[in-house]
C-alpha cells in the first residue's frame, strides 16, 4: 500500500507555545519564529490551515484563536464542564486528550466544524465528557480572520463517554464526513455523518469486548491514514505496573460501521511511574504495523504476525535525556512527510521521529529528539520561550481522502434527478417518495444491506407514495426504487 498525502489544509501544525510544525517543504520542520501564541496547547489541541498550507485557525477545546495567534472576537467561553471549568478558568491544561478536530463544510469553502468534548465529573469519580458538541467558524468574519458563528451545539448528549480520541474519517463519497466517538465502560460506538445538511444523529454499533476496569487512563488512539481501522488504547489506573488493552478494528468510510474487532494486552514495564500513566500508539502508513509506546520503550508490532505483542520489536529505548524535564515518549502522529512524530510529556523543547514507519524493525529509523523547537522554556515561565507542554500534537484528519467504491445503496444512483424525489430529509414520522414513472417496485435497506422495507406496486402512475417510517430505528438507509424497465434508482435518507 502506498502512503496517502494529507491535503495541504494538515501541513502545518501548531504544537504549543510560540513553536509550530511546517510540513509545507515537505519534510517537517520546526518553526519558532513568531513569538505571539498565548497558548500552551496540549492534549485537547486541533488546527486548520487553507490549501497552501498557510494557518487559518485553532483551538486548545476550549477557545478558538485566529491565524494571527489572537481569540476570535466570539472564541470564548464555551465547553464548561464541572471537571473542566478550573482548567478553563486557570487558562490551564485542558484534560481531554485529542478531544477537538476541525473539518470544512461539504459545500460551504468558508465555514468549519469544530467538534469537541466537555469534562464532567461522574458516577465513576472521574473526569469524562458526557456529550460531543460542535461549533461553528465563518472565516469571512472579523475581516477575514474568522469568528465564531454558534457554539455548544450538542449531537451526543447525556451519555459518558470515552475520554478524547475523537476520530474524524472522510466518508467513502469522497466529500462528506464521519464523527466517531464511543461509551465509556461500553462496546457502543456513535457514528456522526456531516453532509450537505450538516451533522446528523448518531448511528449507533455495539461491538467488541469493553475495558471494564474501574479507573481507565486513556492512551491516544486515532485512525489509519487510509480511513480502514481504528484503534483505542487503555491502561488500568493504580499505583502499580498494571495491563494495557489495545483494541483494533477495521471501519467502513461507506457505511461507517466497525468490523473485525481484536484486542490485544499489553504488558506494562516492572517499574510504573506516574508520568508514564498514558501511553501512545500509532499505524504505519501502509498498516502493516502499529508503533506502541509506554513513554520509556518504542515497540512495533507486525499485524501480519499472529502474535504480534508477544513478538514485538524494541526499535529504541528512552536515553534519559532532559532539558529541561524528561523527554518521554508520548503521544505519536501520522504527519504529511509519511514519518510518525512523537511528543514528549511535560514541557520540553524536542519531538521524536520513526522516518521510515514501513519498514521492520529499526529500519523504521526511529530518532530521539531529532526536531528541536529554540529556546527552551517550561509551564509558567516566560511567555516568548519555545515550548510544548504536557505532549501535545493538533488532532487533525487526513483531508486528502478521496472517493472509493461503494456498494450499492450508499451512493446515489439516479439517472435524472428530476424522475425521483424523496422528502423530508431528515424524516421523522413517514417518508414521501415523489416518482416520475411507473414504479414497480419499493426497499429500503439499512447501511448494513438488512432489508427493513419491501413493497410491489401495481398499476402505478406518475404519483407520490407515503410510506411509514416511524418504526424505522434512527440512522441512514437506502430507497431503492424499481421502474417498469427493471431500472433501478437510489436515494439516501436520514430517520431521525
Amino acid at each position: 500500500m502506498s502512503i496517502q498525502c494529507f491535503a495541504q489544509t494538515a501541513k502545518f501544525w501548531v504544537v504549543g507555545r510560540n513553536c509550530n510544525l511546517d510540513f509545507r517543504s515537505g519534510i517537517g520542520l520546526a518553526d519558532s519564529t513568531n513569538y505571539t501564541n498565548p497558548l500552551i496547547l496540549t492534549r485537547g489541541c486541533t488546527n486548520i490551515c487553507d490549501n497552501n498550507g498557510n494557518l487559518l485557525f485553532y483551538s486548545n477545546s476550549y477557545k478558538v484563536y485566529n491565524r494571527n495567534y489572537q481569540q476570535m472576537p466570539n472564541g470564548g467561553n464555551f465547553n464548561h464542564g464541572t471537571y473542566g471549568n478550573p482548567y478553563i478558568a486557570s487558562n490551564g491544561i485542558f484534560p481531554i486528550k485529542n478531544g477537538c478536530v476541525i473539518i470544512p463544510f461539504v459545500k460551504d469553502t468558508n465555514q468549519f466544524y469544530m467538534f469537541y468534548e466537555n469534562d464532567e465529573f461522574n458516577n465513576f469519580g472521574l473526569g469524562l465528557p458526557d456529550r460531543l458538541q460542535y461549533l461553528v467558524v465563518d472565516k469571512r468574519l472579523d475581516g477575514g480572520l474568522g469568528d465564531v458563528v454558534f457554539k455548544d451545539s450538542v449531537i451526543v448528549k447525556g451519555d459518558t463517554l470515552q475520554e478524547g480520541n475523537v476520530y474524524t474519517i472522510k466518508h467513502g463519497n469522497g466529500k462528506d464526513w464521519w464523527v466517531i466517538v464511543r461509551k465509556f465502560h461500553s462496546n457502543q460506538f456513535y457514528m456522526v455523518l456531516v453532509d450537505s445538511s450538516g451533522p446528523h444523529q448518531p448511528i449507533i454499533q455495539n461491538i467488541g469486548i469493553p475495558f471494564m476496569k474501574q479507573s481507565i487512563n486513556f492512551g491516544n488512539g486515532n485512525s489509519s491514514i487510509d480511513g480502514s481501522k481504528l484503534f483505542y488504547l487503555y491502561e488500568e489506573g493504580g499505583p502499580i505496573a498494571l495491563p494495557s488493552q489495545l483494541d483494533i478494528c477495521d471501519f467502513d468510510r461507506c457505511t461507517g460501521m466497525v468490523s473485525n474487532y481484536k484486542s490485544i494486552t499489553l504488558s506494562k514495564p516492572p517499574v510504573r511511574h506516574d508520568t508514564l500513566s498514558a501511553v501512545g500508539a500509532c499505524f504505519s502508513p501502509n498498516n502493516r504495523f502499529i508503533y506502541v509506546t509506554n513513554g520509556v520503550n518504542m515497540y512495533q508490532l507486525d499485524l501480519q504476525n499472529s502474535n504480534p505483542y508477544y513478538n514485538k520489536i524494541d526499535v529504541g529505548d528512552w536515553d534519559g535525556f532532559n532539558i529541561p524535564n524528561n523527554t518521554y515518549f508520548w503521544q505519536m502522529k501520522n504527519a504529511p512527510d509519511g514519518k510518525i512524530y512523537i511528543s514528549t510529556y511535560g514541557s520540553t523543547q524536542n519531538i521524536h521521529v520513526i522516518n521510515k514507519p514501513d519498514l521492520l524493525d529499526t529500519f523504521c529509523q526511529f530518532k530521539q529528539r531529532q526536531i528541536t523547537f529554540g529556546t527552551v522554556g517550561y509551564y509558567g515561565h516566560n511567555n516568548s520561550e519555545a515550548h510544548f507542554s504536557d505532549g501535545g500534537l493538533p488532532n487533525v484528519p487526513n483531508y486528502a481522502l478521496g472517493k472509493i467504491t461503494c456498494g450499492v445503496g450508499v451512493e446515489e444512483v439516479t439517472m435524472n434527478e428530476k424522475r425521483l424525489t424523496v422528502y423530508p430529509n431528515p424524516t421523522g414520522e413517514f417518508l414521501m417518495v415523489s416518482a416520475q414513472f411507473l414504479v414497480k417496485e419499493i426497499q429500503i435497506e439499512n447501511v448494513v444491506g438488512q432489508v427493513v422495507f419491501n413493497q410491489p406496486i401495481t398499476n402505478s402512475t406518475n404519483q407520490e407514495m407515503k410510506i411509514d417510517a416511524s418504526c424505522f430505528p434512527n440512522g441512514i438507509y437506502i430507497l431503492k426504487v424499481v421502474d417498469e424497465k427493471g431500472n433501478v434508482e437510489i436515494k439516501k435518507f436520514v430517520k431521525e
